[in-house]
């Protein structure tokens, strides 16, 4: 079960955790940002006292907008939020969220401009698109008053949490990481207080998240199972299906031979 967030601060706190798991840059003043976001490609998310937002620029591929209705349904989850909805008016959007794992909390809406997320009563955030700016906008107020109503039983979705935690110098590899397993559906939360792996097992354990997932900055990757009380250790490149850069060609011919030597196809 994950307990609902309180106080604000938890609450931004998460929601920084998740946006930027999934490689969304804080920007630490917004003002004047849509003027910069129009002049180049970028993912890019802000918090103020009233609002939190994330944004995709210079691209308007399905993907771009699909991305931030993901990134607001995991931050909602990762709150303790049950009891909502998401409505896209988006056809396209709509198949590709089914895809992410996530048709359990998303319905089609023809009339929707966009999309926005509900829950009771209270529309606690919205988002569009528009031309190449996808945008997702949490009202902070009515998002904490969402929270405060919502039910925090998550056993009837059959959905787990899982916790990321980062070793010095391994923070790029748990945000892939963590990246990686959200495109694919899973609600993951990334740890970014102070303290070692053991206060971070701690806090997982107290929000009864199902495992804890550990970077080190050499490529390792350990995942502690809470349910099945066990270990893994493997790598980071392994767990997420990556190949070693290091043994093909830049040629692009698919070849594996290491840089440095002679390729037959193209003599690179």
């Amino acid at each position: 079960m994950i307990k609902v967030s309180g106080k604000k601060k938890e609450i931004n706190d998460i929601m920084w955790s998740v946006m930027t798991s999934f490689g969304f840059s804080e920007v630490e003043n917004n003002e004047g940002l849509y003027e910069d976001i129009k002049k180049k490609k970028g993912k890019y998310c802000y918090f103020d006292k009233k609002i939190t937002g994330a944004v995709v620029s210079g691209t308007d591929t399905v993907l771009a907008k699909a991305e931030v209705c993901a990134v607001c349904i995991e931050a909602v989850i990762a709150n303790g939020l049950d009891n909502f909805e998401i409505y896209v008016g988006d056809d396209k959007v709509y198949e590709m969220l089914t895809l992410f794992g996530l048709e359990k909390m998303v319905k089609l809406k023809k009339e929707q401009q966009g999309f926005s997320a509900v829950s009771g009563e209270i529309v606690f955030a919205s988002g569009g698109f528009d031309g190449n700016i996808s945008e997702c906008i949490f009202d902070m107020d009515k998002f904490a008053a969402a929270l405060k109503n919502g039910g925090v039983d998550m056993s009837d979705e059959e959905l787990s949490a899982s916790l990321i935690f980062a070793e010095k110098n391994a923070e790029g590899a748990a945000y892939d990481v963590a990246y990686n397993l959200r495109i694919n559906g899973c609600i993951v939360e990334y740890y970014n207080e102070n303290g070692d792996i053991g206060d971070a097992e701690k806090y997982a354990l107290e929000k009864g998240l199902s495992c804890i997932l550990r970077a080190y900055a050499d490529g390792k990757l350990e995942i502690k199972d809470f349910v099945k009380n066990e270990i893994i250790e493997t790598t980071v490149s392994d767990f997420l299906g990556y190949y070693d850069e290091d043994t093909e060609c830049d040629c692009g011919c698919g070849h594996e031979h290491h840089h440095g030597e002679d390729c037959d196809c193209c003599g690179h």
